[in-house]
Formats: structure tokens, sequence, C-alpha cells
């Protein structure tokens, strides 16, 4: 049967069932009388620090997540048997290079504060992912979108369209089509090009008029 035995030179074994094999405790150099070790109902609760010298702490019952500290100043968090993330000092990273989400579609964090730069390969609008520029372009560029999800830096200028006509170099606007342009505001017309030079032709015509009574009086 299963039996604890204490040895001649301090030690504490622990024997199987069949008293064939042993888990042996040493204590160590001793200077003061200490409560290491607790044992309650409930807890058990160390009264100095464990040292566990890199050794893997097995966390669940089929022995593949764990904490491991055998690389020094690091700490390895395994889950299902693979490494998954390390914390070394000045960082908390994943293991294996774009493998880990923070949270997910339906268990997302709540604010990020960040005092830094945030690097990322795309953005996401609402249920829209946008894949941002990988530079930061040129003097006087602007950033524009393929309607598939990509964002790009492109120059400015280049055609306009205006109400089916396409107008590329210099033009005059509404010199070589049937469309007026008209200036809106708060999604009601304020201005048309066509009433501005209708109203331009009547001063012009009142003037005339004003004229000719002056020279007949």
């Amino acid at each position: 049967m299963a039996e604890i035995r204490i040895n001649a030179t301090g030690g504490l074994k622990l024997y199987d069932a069949d008293d064939s094999h042993y888990a042996q405790i040493l204590a160590g150099t001793i200077t003061s009388n200490t409560d290491v070790m607790t044992l309650g109902h409930a807890a058990v609760v160390m009264g100095t620090a464990l040292d566990i010298n890199g050794n893997e702490l097995i966390l669940d019952a089929d022995a593949d997540t764990s904490l491991t500290a055998d690389t020094d100043d690091q700490i390895d968090f395994k889950v299902s048997g693979t490494d998954q993330i390390k914390l070394v000092d000045g960082a908390l990273s994943p293991v294996t290079d774009n493998d880990i989400d923070l949270g997910t579609t339906s268990l997302e964090f709540k604010n990020v504060y960040v005092d830094g730069t945030v690097r990322t390969d795309a953005i996401d609008f609402g249920t829209t992912t946008m894949t941002l520029p990988t530079g930061d372009g040129s003097a006087n560029q602007f950033i524009k979108t393929d309607g598939s999800g990509t964002l790009s830096f492109a120059a400015a200028g280049g055609d306009l369209s205006f109400g089916g006509d396409t107008f590329g170099a210099d033009k005059v606007i509404g010199s070589n089509d049937d469309y007026d342009l008209t200036f809106e505001t708060n999604n009601t017309a304020r201005l048309n090009l066509a009433m501005v030079e209708k109203y331009i032709q009547e001063q012009k015509r009142m003037a005339e008029l004003k004229q000719v009574q002056v020279e007949f009086a």
C-alpha cells in the first residue's frame, strides 16, 4: 500500500501502492523554523515562494495546457499542446506570427488605450474590412478605395464627370452639354448657373432700357 517514510538524511519519501517506486521530498539548508505549506480542508496555502526551477506547470486534466519558464526571463503559455503566447521583458507576443486573435466577433474588448503606434494591415468599419496602404504615398496624394475593400494612394486631378459628360484637361463647364450646374446646401438647390446667366442678361437689358429713357428725356 502507499505510505510515507522519513529517511535519516531528512528526506520524505512517498511510496506508490505496490511499494516499488517513490517520490522524495528533500529539505535543503534551513536556518530558521518556517511554515512552508499549510494543508487545509479547502486549500493548500504556501508560506514561502514556490520554485519549480523551470519545470512545466500543468494546468488541465489531459496535461496539454501549461505554463513554462524553461527559457530564462520568458514565460510560455501553452494551450492544446502548442505554445501560444510568450511574455518577455517589455513584450507580450504570439509565438507564431499572425496566429492569435484578440477577442472574437461575439466577445469583444470594450476600449483600447495605446500610448504609441498601432500597426495593422487592415481596419474594419462595422462589417466591412478595408485593407490599408503599405506605404505613406507621395505629397498631395489622397486615399481612394477600389470598391472592393482595398485603400490606396492616388494622385489628385484627372477627369471630372458632370451629369454624364466627362471633362479632361481644360474645359468650360456647360459649353458642350445640355446640363446645368447647380449648387446645393442641406439638400436644397441654392444656385443654378443657368439662372445666374439669365439674371445677368436681364440686368443688362434693364440697363439698356434706362439708357434709352435718359436719351429720350
